[in-house]
């Protein structure tokens, strides 16, 4: 039972551990500190503000997930606790990387420019005129950078509970 409760205790001071990396490195990494409320991201034409806790989440699971999964790699996947915490940091990752280019996609295409045309192009009649595209290269190249992590994250995912799954002794 003491064994236990240390391996407990150890995962928890890892947990806390990268919790104080996420946010020294949203720190130098993005200039935040928690005295600040948010993060300005300008992407083209976009301004977009993203809240503190949003960044530090965000860096949190992603060192959570490529840590524990390290750990688990390194044990042959025999400690359940180590997996288990790789298995949901990497599945609330694979969901907010679902959720935040969506969030980007919204914030860029309610932007408005702030000019307005006079004479309205309502009243010039049926004229072809060219749209404009509605996303931007920029956020069209954090969409795929986004899907491309979560297709990383996905297969290490599935090989992480493969693997798990054909270890026959947990601890």
């Amino acid at each position: 039972m003491n064994n236990r409760n240390n391996h407990i205790k150890r995962e928890i001071i890892w947990l806390l551990a990268l919790l104080m990396l996420a946010i020294i490195v949203t720190r130098f990494f993005f200039q935040l500190w928690l005295s600040n409320s948010a993060l300005d991201v300008f992407l083209d034409a976009n301004y977009v503000m993203l809240q503190q806790w949003v960044v530090i989440i965000a860096v949190f699971l992603f060192l959570t997930f490529v840590s524990f999964s390290i750990k688990a790699l390194h044990r042959n996947f025999h400690s359940k606790s180590q997996n288990l915490i790789a298995l949901l940091s990497g599945m609330i990752l694979v969901i907010a990387l679902t959720i935040i280019p969506n969030e980007l996609l919204k914030h860029s295409l309610t932007f408005s420019g702030g000019w307005t045309s006079y004479p309205p192009l309502s009243a010039l009649g049926d004229t072809n005129f060219a749209t404009a595209p509605t996303h931007n290269r920029t956020i069209r190249l954090l969409t795929y950078l986004f899907m491309t992590l979560q297709l990383g994250v996905t297969i290490s995912l599935l090989f992480l509970a493969y693997s798990w799954g054909k270890t026959k002794h947990y601890r």
